[in-house]
C-alpha cells in the first residue's frame, strides 16, 4: 500500500489544479450550466476526498456518503443518471493525465484503480437512482392512496348530510303540514259552519296551539341558521335560573299538551343567576324538555334538578324514557339527527332540536352533555351554564 500512499500524496499536492480543472468540464455540462461556481467546487472538494480514500486506501464510506448525497439532491432537481455519472467520472481522465508524467509505466496500477472507481460511481449512482425512484413512486402511491381515503371520507360524508337533509326536508314538511291543516280546517269550520258558542272557545285555543307551534318551529328553524352565521348575537342580561326552568317547564307542559307525566322540580337554593338571553334559553329548556317527553311513556316521571358547583349551574333533566344506544349518544346533537329516520317514523320531529339546544348552551359558555342506559331505563341531560357574577 505504500505506493498509493504516495499517490494519495501526489493527488493531494494537485488537489487544486483537479478542482479547476474538473468544475470547468461539469459546467459545460448543460444541467449544470446554472450551478454557480462555488457550490460545485464545494460538492467536487468533497468528491475528491471519497475518490482518494477508495483509491489510496480502500475506503469507500466517504464517496459512499457522497453518491448518497449527491443523487438524492440530483434526481430532486431533474437531473438525468447519465449526466451525474458524467459529471462523477470527469475526475478520472482528469487524474489519467496527470499520472502518465509523474508515475509513467509504474503508474498502471493508479490508472487501473482509476478505471475501477469510474465503474464503481457509475454503477453506484445508478442503484441509488433506482432505489430513490421506486421510493418516489411509493410515496406518490401512499399520497394517492391517501387522496383517495380523504375522498371517500368527504364522499361518504356529503352523502350522509343530503341523506339527513333529505329527511329534515321530509320531516319539516310533515312537520308544518300537521298544525296547518288544524288551522286551516278549524277555521273553515269557524268560517263556514254553525258552531255552538261553548265549542268556540276550544276550536280558538286548538287554532291557537298550532299556531304557536308552527311559529316556534320557524323561530327555531332561524335562529340555528342566524346563530350558524354569526347574524344573531346574545343578548346578555341576568335571569334568575329557577324562574328560568319554571317558566319553561310550564311552557312545555302547555304547548306539548303534557298532561300524562309527573313533574318533579328539585330547584338548588339560594337562587343563582346567570347572564344570557332569556328568549334563546327558553328554547334551549324547551327542546331538552321536549325531547323528554317525546321519548318518555305516559305516567312516568321526568325531574328537573338544579344545583351550583364553584362557577356553574348544573341543570339535569331526568326521564324514565327508552333511553339512547352508546351509537346515537355520539350524534343525537348533529343537526337532523332523528332516532329513526324513516318517513314514517314513530317519533315526530324536525332533528334540529338538540342541537339547537346545545348551540345556545355553547354561545352562552356553557354546554349539554348526556348519560343513558339504552335498556329503557331513562336519560339524564346535563346543562352547564355559568353563573352570574357581575351583579
Amino acid at each position: 500500500m505504500a505506493k498509493f500512499k504516495e499517490l494519495a500524496t501526489f493527488l493531494e499536492e494537485n488537489r487544486g489544479v483537479i478542482l479547476a480543472e474538473w468544475v470547468e468540464i461539469v459546467i459545460k455540462i448543460e444541467e449544470y450550466s446554472a450551478t454557480p461556481k462555488s457550490e460545485l467546487s464545494s460538492n467536487l472538494n468533497v468528491a475528491f476526498d471519497g475518490y482518494i480514500s477508495l483509491m489510496c486506501h480502500d475506503d469507500s464510506k466517504k464517496l459512499d456518503k457522497f453518491l448518497d448525497f449527491i443523487a438524492e439532491k440530483r434526481m430532486a432537481l431533474g437531473f438525468p443518471l447519465h449526466t451525474v455519472q458524467r459529471a462523477s467520472s470527469a475526475f478520472v481522465p482528469i487524474v489519467i493525465a496527470l499520472i502518465l508524467p509523474k508515475f509513467g509505466k509504474n503508474g498502471s496500477d493508479f490508472i487501473s484503480k482509476a478505471i475501477q472507481i469510474m465503474g464503481y460511481t457509475s454503477e453506484n449512482l445508478s442503484v441509488r437512482y433506482q432505489a430513490l425512484a421506486l421510493l418516489e413512486h411509493q410515496t406518490n402511491m401512499c399520497q394517492i392512496e391517501e387522496t383517495v381515503r380523504q375522498l371517500m371520507i368527504e364522499k361518504e360524508r356529503a352523502e350522509k348530510a343530503v341523506t339527513l337533509k333529505n329527511n329534515f326536508l321530509s320531516n319539516i314538511t310533515h312537520e308544518l303540514r300537521t298544525p296547518l291543516t288544524v288551522i286551516l280546517g278549524f277555521s273553515k269550520l269557524l268560517w263556514k259552519e254553525s258552531i255552538p258558542a261553548e265549542k268556540i272557545k276550544e276550536l280558538g285555543e286548538i287554532i291557537h296551539s298550532s299556531g304557536s307551534s308552527l311559529l316556534r318551529l320557524v323561530d327555531e328553524t332561524i335562529m340555528m341558521a342566524k346563530l350558524e352565521s354569526g347574524e344573531d348575537k346574545i343578548r346578555s342580561s341576568h335571569v334568575y335560573l329557577n324562574d328560568l326552568i319554571t317558566a319553561s317547564i310550564s311552557t312545555a307542559k302547555k304547548d306539548l299538551k303534557d298532561n300524562t307525566h309527573e313533574w318533579v322540580t328539585e330547584l338548588c337554593k339560594p337562587e343563582p343567576m346567570i347572564a344570557g338571553d332569556f328568549d334563546k334559553l327558553l328554547s334551549m329548556f324547551f327542546n331538552i324538555l321536549a325531547n323528554a317527553v317525546k321519548f318518555s311513556p305516559e305516567n312516568s316521571k321526568i325531574v328537573v334538578r338544579s344545583s351550583v358547583k364553584k362557577f356553574d349551574a348544573l341543570i339535569d333533566v331526568i326521564d324514565e324514557g327508552i333511553g339512547i344506544s352508546s351509537e346515537d349518544q355520539y350524534t343525537v346533537f348533529e343537526k337532523f339527527h332523528q332516532k329513526d329516520g324513516a318517513s314514517a317514523r314513530k317519533y315526530s320531529g324536525t332533528g334540529l332540536g338538540l342541537a339547537l339546544a346545545r348551540m345556545v348552551a355553547t354561545y352562552h359558555g356553557g354546554d349539554i352533555t348526556l348519560s343513558s342506559n339504552p335498556s329503557g331505563k331513562g336519560t339524564v341531560f346535563t346543562i352547564r351554564l355559568p353563573v352570574a357574577r357581575d351583579i
